[in-house]
């Protein structure tokens, strides 16, 4: 568990870990996920047209699936198509794929600073460890998949859980994304997110910076985007809150069903958090760690 009495970090020891998305992020998987979507549905007659892309693109596999069956009527639940399209996708990874150009090289500066990452995906866990091999299970402490949390992206879960597991501010760390809903979970879980767009655009969010490949990334880069802002305090967006250097471990963040923070609070003040139709993530919840790989299984 995270130490709140200790010191926090100064911006040049920042970040204190970096939280890698998978898919379309550190491997070119978007697309084969997509022509598994093709192959399976055309089994059925349905032509799925790219003009779909955007619907399924950065999406929890139960939000797409229940989409591919809304648009194409195919006669089979959700949990059989993902089953068939999961099945696919893990044949298909068990070749191998490489990872995006530059994820290697930060990687390695990380490692030599001693930097801890861990992958945070909405991917299922079979799917993650289909993967773990082409990109490199020795890079991650930890990994969080889709089968790990209650709420999926754009929620903060997924990121406040792996900042959890880590020992760290979720505001000291720094998310690598690509969809616009996992960055905006990263954002509302109060990390810094660098965004590198693909297939749908990003809104423009004070805690969101868009690169343009990963292989411009370096960690000077990722260090840089502590630079503009001092460490801690929060940063006010249309009124809602965004959280930053407020919420320290044992801190509660009230959000609502698209993933925006509503109200957050530090440990102590937890028990102020109210209001009907809001979801409630919980830093210091032991349930949330059942079934996560830490390092050993990673």
């Amino acid at each position: 568990m995270p130490n709140p009495a200790a010191p926090i970090p100064t911006a040049p020891e920042l970040p204190a870990a970096v939280l890698f998305d998978m898919d379309g992020t550190l491997i070119d998987s978007e697309p084969l996920w997509f022509d598994m979507e093709i192959a399976t549905l055309g089994e059925y007659g349905f032509a799925l047209g790219r003009e779909h892309w955007a619907h399924v693109l950065g999406q929890p596999n139960d939000v797409a699936v229940r989409y591919l069956l809304d648009v194409s009527g195919a006669p089979l639940t959700p949990g059989q198509l993902n089953e068939r399209i999961e099945l696919a996708m893990v044949e298909r990874l068990g070749e191998g794929i490489e990872p995006v150009a530059g994820a290697k090289e930060l990687f390695a500066e990380l490692d030599a600073a001693g930097i801890p990452a861990a992958l945070v995906t909405a991917s299922s866990r079979r799917i993650v460890e289909a993967c773990l091999d082409s990109i490199g299970a020795h890079h991650f402490r930890l990994t969080v998949s889709g089968n790990d949390v209650v709420r999926g992206k754009p929620h903060p879960e997924p990121y406040l859980t792996a900042a959890r597991l880590l020992g760290v501010d979720p505001a000291h760390c720094v998310v690598i994304e690509d969809s616009p809903n996992g960055s905006r979970s990263g954002a509302a879980a109060g990390c810094r997110v660098l965004a590198i767009p693909r297939g749908s655009s990003i809104d423009p969010h004070p805690r969101i910076t868009l690169a343009d490949s990963l292989a411009d990334v370096g960690l000077a880069t990722l260090r840089g985007l502590f630079a503009a802002e001092d460490v801690g305090g929060t940063v006010h967006v249309d009124g809602a809150v965004q959280v930053s250097g407020a919420v320290q471990a044992g801190g509660t963040v009230q959000v609502d069903d698209t993933g925006d923070i509503v109200h957050a609070v530090g440990a102590d003040e937890a028990e102020d958090l109210s209001g009907a139709g809001s979801a409630r993530a919980e830093m210091d919840s032991a349930e949330a760690a059942d079934g996560i790989d830490g390092p050993a299984a990673a």
